[in-house]
């Protein structure tokens, strides 16, 4: 099958900003964890102890001229839309999101 792609304009608005922008997870699976911030921490996927990785995880609302959805941006598009990291996630008023068009 051959993969087709769709350009579609559409506005994108983090709308809670009193939600988590991160969460913290394996460092080897990638899988979410309870650990703090900057703590090893034994990873029930892994059977090991790991670091913790700061990964960015925030929910928007995406408008375009057909309606309106809502969805979660993790690390990887926020870093190309927003070019933040997971560390300036952790402090919501560094990274100075706008509506991206």
């Amino acid at each position: 099958m051959q993969t087709q792609y769709l350009n579609v304009q559409a506005i994108v608005r983090v709308t809670d900003f009193g939600q988590n922008f991160y969460y913290l997870a394996c460092s080897i699976c990638k899988k979410a964890t309870n650990a703090y911030g900057g703590e090893d921490f034994w990873c029930n996927y892994c059977n090991q102890k790991v670091a913790a990785l700061t990964k960015i995880k925030f929910n928007v609302q995406i408008t375009d001229p057909t309606g309106t959805i809502e969805a979660a941006i993790f690390s990887e598009v926020a870093a190309k839309f927003y070019n933040i990291t997971g560390t300036d996630a952790k402090d919501v008023r560094k990274t100075q999101f706008i509506d991206y068009k």
